[in-house]
């Protein structure tokens, strides 16, 4: 069967305006999260791997905004173990922070934007 149903699903199980998708296929070897963009972008460049609304963005073109977004990460001086908090609905920014706090070690910690200030307060002490 290989990955072809599960990407096919992946992508189209359910597609909605303003979701987020992304391909869950993972190869043959264990890779950490870091290094499972640069595989999937060495090897499947022009395959998507995002698709988000009309949005559709390869692997080779995620990953250069993920090393761009932990370029700039990194610039503000963050340290392997820092975490951040984001305040972001579901994009494809989001996914591309997820994934350049992991290339780094930060530890991502996403506050939803319908909490109210309580709320926000209470994830960010």
């Amino acid at each position: 069967m290989g990955g072809s149903f599960r990407e096919a699903h992946t992508l189209a199980h359910r597609h909605q305006p303003g979701h987020l998708y992304l391909r869950t296929i993972a190869p043959r070897r264990r890779l950490a999260i870091g290094s499972l963009l640069d595989h999937w972008a060495r090897y499947h460049p022009d395959k998507t791997a995002v698709l988000c609304g009309g949005e559709r963005i390869s692997f080779a073109r995620h990953q250069q905004r993920v090393r761009t977004c932990a370029a700039a990460l990194h610039t503000m001086g963050l340290q392997r173990g820092d975490a951040v908090a984001v305040f972001m609905g579901n994009r494809i920014e989001l996914l591309e922070l997820y994934r350049a706090c992991a290339l780094l070690g930060l530890v991502m910690v996403p506050v939803s934007p319908l909490l109210q200030a309580p709320g926000v307060a209470m994830v960010l002490d």
